[in-house]
């Protein structure tokens, strides 16, 4: 299956080439089909390229990638759909597709890396193609968010770019296992950890390093943010559990640091997503919290190495789930702007997902992390048992607020046949491929998502969420409810007010002022004629 590899990552780059009109036409066909190639490999596990492949990069599967090539397969495949259709008829879409294809690409070559080199190769290439997709609109708005989004990914990459430095220079080729050895009896140790944290912290949209992403999602096209949401948050994950110690000695100061920036991010998010009004920035809230919640797993398998096989687990049945859920609800977003009512109530199922309903893949998330919270040190665990169901309490809040701005949004026009297909595949996929994945990674768990005791709590959640959304109904329905804020978030006024803090620190003094009219003139007579001094 070693081809499946190579085709996997090929097919998307040699389609992104600018060829001619004749072959753009058979591009255009094939779009659908460029991710199914990363599915094939998964049926041979630890599979990899041999190392005298002549171009260098290693490629395969190990422990760690196989759940994260499922979810670039399944969502290329149904987003790659959607934007055929969805873009059939603007002047753009050759753009459009050819920055979506290197983004793909990119990204399916991150998760395949079995290197340090091929690995940041790849995960520049998906960074910088996203940067295409965000500013694709076109208008001012669009090119700032991009521009926002490209000056902090740079940024990320000059902190990432030092510490693989600092660490490659001591693990030798780069590959896992010696990266992972490099590790022992650094002395940057610290320095290192906070880097990687940070750099990929980025691409993850991790609050406060989060930014960019509300921005952004405010301009993209439905198929492109179902790709950046789904795949490009979910390869800063994986950045962390390629680079950072898990599973060696433990780093206490850091994981405590993951645990509280991860806890302050879920409520953030969930509170402040709570305040908008266009589905796409709503959706940018409930990531930025999912994405705070696997921060906390980072955290416990820094503190508990010993813990690391079980918490890596639940990072992966979580990323998975939460892939396909927010890809479906972007693309659900969009039908329901266009598809009516009975777009509006299929819109209901990615919905119930990611508020954590029973038998869905948000409750096999939701249990997946009350066990891993178990494992983490000291009195964590009980700290967090009690903000988790207030946290999930607020996700599922925020997903009441997403249909309800999702339903009554601006209506366009109604959505092309494939567009309907391409969403309820990835729908159905949202739905059975987390309890299939269940069934042959975690088979203990799945007795308990059918128990009496965990239906009915995830139940009374959504009740509960149920009410709070009715206490907020009329406020809601209010002309001019909401925080239109520059950038849709908070620490835009931070920015403002650093702006005007600067122009008055560093504003010019006043220009002198110029001599009197007749000091002037005869200063100029005298210059004229020296002999009158």
């Amino acid at each position: 299956m070693a081809p499946f590899l190579l085709l996997s990552l090929a097919l998307p780059l040699v389609l992104a080439l600018p060829l001619g009109r004749y072959w753009q036409r058979w591009t255009d066909r094939l779009v659908p089909l460029v991710a199914l190639p990363a599915l094939g490999p998964l049926a041979f596990p630890h599979l990899a390229l041999p190392p005298s492949w002549p171009f260098g990069p290693r490629l395969g599967l190990d422990d760690t990638n196989p759940p994260f090539l499922l979810l670039a397969g399944l969502l290329g495949t149904a987003v790659g759909w959607y934007a055929r259709d969805e873009l059939a008829g603007d002047p753009g879409k050759v753009r459009f597709r050819r920055y979506w294809l290197l983004a793909l690409a990119g990204g399916l070559g991150t998760i395949l890396a079995l290197d340090v080199a091929t690995f940041g190769g790849f995960f520049l290439l998906a960074v910088l193609a996203a940067y295409g997709l965000i500013a694709y609109e076109g208008s001012p708005a669009a090119r700032g968010a991009g521009r926002l989004y490209l000056v902090m990914a740079l940024f990320g990459g000059v902190m990432l770019l030092e510490a693989l430095v600092t660490v490659t220079a001591r693990s030798g080729s780069g590959s896992w296992p010696e990266l992972a050895a490099g590790w022992a009896g650094l002395p940057e140790r610290n320095w290192v950890i906070g880097l990687y944290l940070a750099g990929f912290g980025i691409v993850m949209a991790v609050a406060p390093l989060h930014v960019w992403l509300p921005a952004a999602n405010a301009h993209l096209p439905a198929a492109a943010g179902a790709l950046l949401n789904g795949l490009l948050l979910v390869l800063g994950l994986l950045g962390w559990l390629r680079f950072l110690p898990l599973g060696g000695e433990a780093v206490g100061g850091w994981g405590a640091v993951c645990m509280v920036v991860g806890l302050l991010a879920v409520f953030y998010g969930a509170a402040w997503g709570l305040l908008q009004t266009r589905p796409g920035i709503v959706l940018a809230y409930a990531g930025i919290g999912q994405m705070g919640m696997l921060a906390i797993l980072i955290g416990i398998g820094l503190q508990a190495p010993a813990h690391w096989p079980a918490v890596l687990t639940a990072v992966q049945g979580c990323a998975l789930s939460f892939g396909l859920t927010v890809a479906a609800l972007f693309l659900g977003a969009d039908m329901a702007a266009r598809g009516g009512r009975r777009a509006g109530w299929i819109l209901l199922a990615p919905a119930l997902a990611l508020a954590g309903a029973p038998l869905t893949g948000g409750s096999l998330s939701g249990l997946l992390i009350a066990e891993a919270f178990r494992l983490a040190p000291g009195d964590w665990p009980n700290v967090l048992a009690g903000l988790r169901w207030l946290a999930t309490t607020m996700t599922a809040l925020l997903t009441i607020r997403f249909v309800y701005v999702s339903w009554n949004g601006n209506r366009a026009a109604s959505p092309a046949a494939g567009c309907w297909l391409a969403w309820l595949a990835l729908v159905g996929s949202m739905l059975v491929v987390p309890w299939l994945w269940a069934l042959q990674q975690v088979p203990e768990a799945v007795p308990q998502l059918l128990n009496r005791e965990w239906i009915r709590a995830g139940v009374a959640t959504l009740l509960i969420a149920a009410v709070l959304a009715a206490a907020f109904w009329g406020s809601w329905r209010a002309e001019g409810y909401g925080l239109p804020l520059p950038l849709a978030d908070v620490l835009s006024l931070f920015a403002r007010g650093l702006g005007a803090w600067s122009r008055r620190l560093f504003r010019p003094g006043p220009e002198p002022r110029p001599r009197p009219p007749a000091v002037r003139r005869g200063g100029e007579r005298l210059k004229e004629d020296p002999a009158r001094r």
